[in-house]
């Protein structure tokens, strides 16, 4: 009884995780062709996370189209199998946030054990979406200095987006081809990250709506620390139906995923004063620098999930020495810990 129960709950949260994170998964799909151009019907079709070995099995139709509706932003390995051709593969397909990636294959008639495998970066077609916009991978978040360790300076590289600054009447940020700067909707890991909010002047919404959850100077490092970011997605104009509510841009967030390696990070970033030169006027009245400690500390943790093991073997069906009270987690879950702090103090 122990056992059913704990399915059931466990089933639960799987199901309500994947009904939230299928408005910014990503989709694959393809079409599968013979040397005479035709389409392959039937074809089996499995896509693989490198990082988790994650994997997911699809059949071209009668077009010998296949289609990978819900996957995570991350690097696959693509197969392809049919009878009467050579097995085909397809190494670092990139697929990137809320975005649909292409991967054709035209497959040879099968000689004796021939595998055909794919070298070097593939080809990687968006067009089966109009939707505009820009994607920040990992590469930039890791390798440019970013103000504050915030990704709200990336923004900036998307086409049509203007910082505005702050006023009376607005809130600042920016502005997406000329929209609001209250009319962007951010989303983190599927999930809305904007605040409703009703027609009154502190807001500077003159209806009722949503704003962006920012912290109190104006940033989004509440949202997810630098470390702890995948990659994010900028959509400007041309939306799909799932990137409805607001007429401003649409920011798809996705925090990183544990791997099949345990791995973290430890850091500490100090700014003082020994950098900074002192004011004109405070030179000239005599006045010395004042001091500034400011720390960005944290840490990461990640890796396979262990979980307890209710099935045969485990603590509370067996006994004895075979007995193994968790299961690995490898290939199946995963988790990834970040925390976050800021301290400044001025004299």
């Amino acid at each position: 009884m122990i056992k059913i129960f704990l399915t059931l709950i466990t089933f639960l949260f799987i199901s309500a995780g994947a009904v939230v994170h299928a408005q910014s998964a990503s989709i694959v799909t393809g079409r599968i062709i013979d040397a005479q151009r035709a389409p392959v019907t039937g074809a089996a079709v499995t896509i693989t996370n490198a990082a988790t070995n994650a994997s997911q099995t699809a059949t071209s139709n009668a077009d010998g189209v296949f289609v990978f509706p819900q996957l995570s932003p991350a690097t696959y390995r693509i197969e392809v199998s049919a009878v009467g051709f050579q097995l085909a593969s397809q190494n670092n397909v990139i697929v990137s946030v809320a975005g649909t990636t292409t991967q054709n294959f035209q497959l040879e008639v099968a000689g004796p054990d021939e595998v055909i495998t794919i070298a070097g970066q593939p080809d990687i077609i968006e067009r089966d979406s109009g939707v505009v916009g820009t994607v920040i991978d990992r590469n930039f978040v890791e390798n440019l200095p970013l103000n504050g360790r915030s990704f709200q300076t990336l923004i900036e590289l998307t086409p049509g987006v203007v910082l505005t600054p702050a006023q009376v009447t607005s809130p600042g940020q920016f502005s997406v081809n000329g929209q609001r700067t209250n009319s962007n909707y951010f989303m983190l890991d599927g999930v809305g990250a904007n605040s409703g909010t009703t027609p009154i002047a502190t807001s500077s919404q003159q209806a009722a709506g949503t704003l962006p959850n920012t912290t109190v100077v104006g940033g989004f490092n509440n949202l997810a620390s630098v470390d702890e970011l995948q990659e994010f997605r900028v959509l400007t104009s041309s939306f799909a139906p799932e990137f409805g509510r607001t007429p401003g841009g649409q920011i798809a967030l996705v925090t990183r995923s544990g791997t099949n390696r345990y791995s973290g990070s430890v850091y500490n970033y100090l700014r003082n004063e020994i950098f900074d030169a002192n004011t004109f006027f405070n030179n000239r009245a005599g006045i010395p620098r004042g001091k500034l400690r400011q720390n960005n500390f944290g840490f990461t943790f990640a890796g396979p999930l262990p979980f307890l093991n209710f099935g045969e073997g485990g603590p509370f069906f067996s006994s004895g020495r075979d007995r193994t009270f968790f299961s690995s987690g490898r290939d199946r879950t995963f988790f990834f810990l970040s925390y976050e702090g800021s301290r400044v103090r001025r004299t």
